[in-house]
């Protein structure tokens, strides 16, 4: 999978148009490990992968001053794998750093408690033959559309979980904000 992963990224991390690509591997002992991305306000693609059935990633940012945030979340279309067009992953957005996951605490019962207190969740569930396709033509890359969602953030840290309801897993690409900024 991880082979199969960097392949992928590696021929399409520019991807996602206007913006600015990170690879991020899963991580182990999130909460309490997570990746830090910097500014909100300049468009990133993230490409990762949910790589055991009730796993989660987690993605932190932080928001200079109160401003409007799109999040959205999408999986390549592979026709070595048709299972992704069944992989919808979900994303929940939530403000300041993770509560620490109880010692006899389930993943999913953890997923639980975090929806509880989140401030948007970014989801989808198209039936099977029913979900949209995007064609990012900058890549010429076909993906399958998942979740979009826009939220007025206040200026703070804020934390993303990535993870998917059933055992299903695979790569995912997080978009977020839409702002253009590159450097030479």
């Amino acid at each position: 999978m991880r082979l199969l992963l960097i392949n992928f990224i590696l021929g399409t991390c520019f991807t996602a148009w206007g913006h600015i690509p990170a690879l991020l591997l899963p991580i182990k002992g999130t909460p309490m490990t997570s990746y830090f991305v910097g500014e909100a306000n300049i468009s990133r693609a993230i490409y990762s992968e949910l790589t055991l059935a009730q796993d989660y990633f987690v993605v932190q940012f932080f928001v200079k001053s109160k401003s409007e945030n799109s999040f959205e979340i999408l999986t390549p279309v592979c026709e070595q794998i048709p299972s992704y067009e069944e992989f919808q992953p979900s994303v929940l957005i939530l403000k300041g750093d993770l509560p620490w996951k109880k010692n006899v605490e389930t993943n999913a019962d953890y997923l639980v408690r975090l929806e509880k207190v989140s401030l948007g969740k970014v989801e989808s569930s198209y039936k099977l033959g029913e979900r949209p396709q995007f064609y990012e033509e900058f890549g010429k890359q076909n993906y399958w559309v998942g979740g979009k969602l826009r939220l007025k953030l206040k200026a703070g840290l804020y934390a993303l979980v990535v993870f998917n309801k059933s055992t299903a897993k695979g790569n995912f690409t997080l978009g977020i904000n839409e702002k253009e900024s590159f450097t030479p």
